[in-house]
């Protein structure tokens, strides 16, 4: 920060040379990401970037204002559409689409592209690592936490139940009920 030029204030809070804190809203798309947005915006202010979250959802708004968006992300190729060109929300297309940062990157489409017809799944999966991995080169988009229903579940030996789901499911323990331990 201080190679930009900016510097702690005696509130704790970094201000440009002239005193102007730094100001950024986080946007929390609609009512039901109010608590990760002001999650992410306690995280800035703790590190002294003044910050306040507004809900919204109009269209326009949604694609165009100067700020932060608290928005859940999952591994799966449905929230990559998220970074696709063609998902970017235009006056032309009427503010529509999922692609609200506007990140647009020709050989990530073509390789999403390639991604949804790769018919192997280990070849799919090495080709969506390799999207995850240009968005957080490119910083599309800077990630604050992981889900933990994303994570890998190691179970004890004799524990018969869990297996592998998709990672659209939210919970991997959903049929614990079935499970048996020897």
């Amino acid at each position: 920060m201080a190679e930009a030029g900016w510097s702690r204030g005696a509130d704790g809070m970094y201000r440009s040379q002239s005193g102007q804190p730094i100001d950024l809203e986080v946007r929390a798309g609609n009512p039901p990401l109010v608590r990760e947005g002001s999650a992410i915006a306690a995280l800035f202010k703790a590190a002294g970037v003044e910050t306040s979250v507004a809900v919204g959802s109009d269209g326009e708004i949604r694609f165009t204002f100067p700020g932060l968006e608290g928005a859940p992300l999952r591994d799966t190729q449905q929230d990559l559409a998220g970074f696709i060109s063609s998902q970017a929300g235009t006056e032309a297309n009427r503010w529509s689409g999922n692609n609200r940062g506007r990140y647009s990157n020709a050989a990530f489409d073509q390789l999403y592209s390639r991604s949804l017809v790769t018919l192997d799944p280990g070849e799919r999966q090495g080709l969506v690592a390799d999207l995850w991995k240009m968005e957080a080169e490119d910083t599309a988009s800077i990630h604050v936490f992981y889900d933990m229903a994303q994570q890998t579940i190691v179970m004890r030996k004799g524990v018969h139940g869990p297996g592998p789901v998709s990672s659209k499911q939210l919970v991997v323990a959903w049929n614990i009920h079935t499970w048996d331990m020897d």
